[in-house]
């Protein structure tokens, strides 16, 4: 990598590295060295904007989809925060029945705006304490004397009501945006199908 960088390698050396590094399979390797190919022959990812009802026409493989999120996936980061087929972290939602209830273009918008409709039980909510500290997740238990907050790491933190200072609810999801933009429409479809399939 440096030495495609800093220019010391000769043309017929460079492009065998870049090559072989292409070819490699790992979506982490290939990403790195894709850049040094020249703009035309790079792979066309969905960025932001990119039309819906266009990218629903097209057929995807639930297979290739599913090899997208699982942990050595392009989309492995599902799995710090979601549960499929019992792999993953239990944080968000449940993906292993998501075509169950979701339509094709739910789950599309879910990945791609995720806090234009959030889960029933998943709303975030910002907790500031007495002593300065914050805390946010989603509340699983409320009653008079204490609250149970779901952190990040998906463990259960109880909070006695005399230690809250406040407690808003966030608008936004703490899941990110942006998720399906380095993807290929291909690859997008293809996730959306493996998701789509799990009933």
């Amino acid at each position: 990598m440096m030495a495609l960088n800093n220019g010391s390698l000769d043309a017929t050396s460079r492009e065998a590295a870049i090559k072989a590094a292409l070819a490699s399979g790992d979506a982490n390797i290939t990403s790195l060295f894709e850049r040094f190919l020249p703009p035309e022959q790079r792979v066309k990812t969905l960025g932001v904007n990119f039309d819906a009802k266009k990218l629903l026409a097209v057929k995807g493989d639930a297979k290739r989809g599913g090899e997208l999120i699982s942990m050595s996936g392009k989309l492995a980061a599902c799995l710090a925060c979601h549960i499929v087929n019992g792999i993953g972290r239990d944080f968000g939602p449940d993906l292993s029945k998501a075509g169950a209830r979701l339509t094709r273009e739910q789950i599309l918008e879910s990945l791609h705006k995720p806090s234009k409709n959030i889960a029933k039980g998943y709303e975030t909510s910002l907790v500031t304490l007495k002593d300065g500290s914050v805390q946010s997740g989603f509340v699983t238990h409320s009653d008079e004397g204490a609250i149970t907050l779901k952190l990040p790491t998906g463990q259960p933190q109880s909070i006695k009501r005399n230690q809250i200072k406040s407690q808003q609810p966030q608008p936004v999801s703490l899941m990110p945006e942006g998720l399906l933009q380095g993807l290929t429409e291909q690859e997008a479809v293809d996730v959306i199908a493996f998701l789509a399939g799990l009933k």
